[in-house]
């Protein structure tokens, strides 16, 4: 999986095919995206909460120039039972991720995949 600034593409999943592709003077990628700056900005919340286990709103804010509670409204919302169960905590500032949230962390990420979203309604209950 490759990333640039407005694209994401996946490269061939076998060693054949990839280095086959290669061999033709090829990228070998398999499908790509252009990434609307929606996309980018939900990217960098999934990244930020994946990799490091919370998310500084402020940095999203000044990065991309939204005001984060309300442009994630309604992710804030979902994160609310998550709250609840110990997976997170959320203020103002930022969201993080507790020791217990962690073994979901795919599930916290979840929330702010609109794509995901858009092709099927999978709720946080229904996953666990």
């Amino acid at each position: 999986i490759s990333h640039y600034n407005d694209r994401f593409s996946q490269n061939s999943k076998d060693l054949d095919s990839y280095y086959g592709q290669l061999d033709q003077g090829n990228i070998p990628i398999i499908k790509g995206y252009v990434l609307d700056e929606d996309d980018q900005i939900r990217r960098d919340v999934i990244q930020s909460l994946s990799c490091h286990f919370h998310i500084d709103k402020h940095e999203i804010n000044q990065i991309h120039g939204i005001h984060f509670d309300d442009y994630f409204a309604h992710e804030i919302q979902e994160l609310t039972y998550m709250q609840k169960d110990g997976l997170l905590i959320s203020d103002s500032h930022v969201i993080t991720v507790t020791n217990k949230g962690r073994l979901l962390i795919r599930n916290l990420c979840m929330v702010f995949d609109r794509h995901l979203r858009q092709q099927n309604q999978t709720r946080y209950s229904k996953v666990i």
